[in-house]
């Protein structure tokens, strides 16, 4: 079987670092060990070897990293006592698309496959998802729509071959019964690989909360060229800027920022920033875990306690946000915003449960906020 092309990158994005470097030690590639990030290491793989040996790689190495993430799916469904087990599945009243949710031990993990098009879209915010790899979430969502005939089988092609024939033996229309809940079409976000099908959604109103009380200048985007911190590494940076905005840029940090500002114009640029900001917000939300102590939309209280290496205890009541905990966003940024990562986490977490009470609330929030804490 010669799998094609247009499937090698998310074959490849299904391998993990060390297997990316245990490809090149096997090839006798020369250079890798000072390459950082898999996705430099996933390059180096496709520059380095020639197609044969690629196609080879792929089919073997990455079939392997796809039958193992098989495994995890079937923990996921039939052990016993499962490290993380499906929470629930959501399917919107188009029947195109699923939602589904896993509970681990302390973290929680949401899946969105769509079958648009005649073809297979997801996403996931696992790691291996994240990187648009076929991660064991993706697999139980595709089977799930498979079995409740929402998309025909073979509609993902070759890497299909890889899946367990096990997971087909899950009754998801049962659960669907049970745990799923019909919400509208317009409640949720799909990136469809460079497509993108957008509905209102918790994020769509996370966007606009952040848009409120973020206010990026041109100066900001001018000092984006400094070297990132290896401690923040969501910190902005040119490279990562640039390659969100698909284009090239070289010079001083004036001359790039002029560059952008003539190709772009300002109040464009200062949106795409904001929208750019905005996803590494997301995305590095994602490490932290919480704590939903108390939650009545009723009355428009949370209360949360946010947890990586420090503790963070977050107050939602009314209009008001109170933050507790050494946030540098938090005490620094008063002209600025107040969208701060251990936030953005305990809307993320609020969304799992509650997707359409978190949208009503950031809705309202969207409109008027005060801010306290430290």
């Amino acid at each position: 079987m010669t799998i094609p092309e247009s499937y090698w990158d998310k074959i490849l994005a299904t391998l993990g670092s060390q297997d990316l470097r245990d490809i090149c030690r096997t090839n006798k590639l020369r250079g890798f060990s000072s390459i950082k990030g898999k996705q430099a290491l996933i390059d180096f793989v496709k520059t380095s070897l020639d197609v044969t040996e690629l196609i080879e790689t792929i089919e073997h190495d990455g079939g392997n990293a796809i039958r193992r993430e098989g495994e995890k799916a079937k923990g996921i469904l039939f052990d016993l006592k499962p490290r993380e087990a499906l929470k629930s599945v959501k399917i919107n009243s188009d029947n195109t698309e699923l939602e589904l949710f896993f509970q681990g031990f302390q973290w929680t993990v949401r899946t969105k496959i769509a079958y648009i098009f005649g073809e297979i879209g997801f996403e996931c915010g696992c790691l291996i998802g994240k990187e648009g790899g076929y991660c064991a979430h993706m697999q139980i969502g595709y089977t799930a729509m498979v079995q409740m005939n929402i998309c025909p089988p073979n509609s993902i092609g070759d890497p299909e071959v890889f899946f367990p024939a096990e997971l087909a033996q899950y009754d998801y229309v049962n659960m669907k019964a049970t745990t799923t809940d019909k919400v509208p079409a317009s409640n949720a976000t799909l990136f469809f690989d460079k497509k993108v099908v957008e509905f209102k959604s918790v994020d769509d109103a996370l966007f606009r909360y952040y848009l409120n009380y973020a206010d990026p200048t041109v100066k900001t985007i001018s000092s984006l060229a400094k070297k990132p911190s290896e401690k923040r590494p969501d910190n902005p940076n040119f490279e990562g800027f640039l390659k969100f905005l698909n284009t090239e840029a070289s010079g001083t940090k004036l001359q790039i920022a002029t560059t952008l500002l003539n190709k772009f114009g300002e109040k464009a640029l200062l949106q795409k920033y904001k929208e750019y900001t905005f996803q590494i917000r997301m995305q590095s939300a994602d490490v932290y875990m919480v704590d939903l102590k108390e939650v009545d939309f009723a009355r428009k209280l949370v209360v949360a306690n946010v947890t990586k290496m420090n503790s963070h205890d977050i107050v939602i009541e009314g209009n008001k946000i109170e933050h507790h905990g050494d946030c540098k966003s938090w005490k620094y940024n008063k002209e600025r915003h107040k969208f701060c990562r251990h936030l953005t986490a305990v809307f993320k977490a609020l969304e799992i449960e509650h997707p359409i009470e978190t949208l009503e609330l950031l809705e309202s929030l969207t409109q008027f906020t005060t801010f306290g804490g430290n």
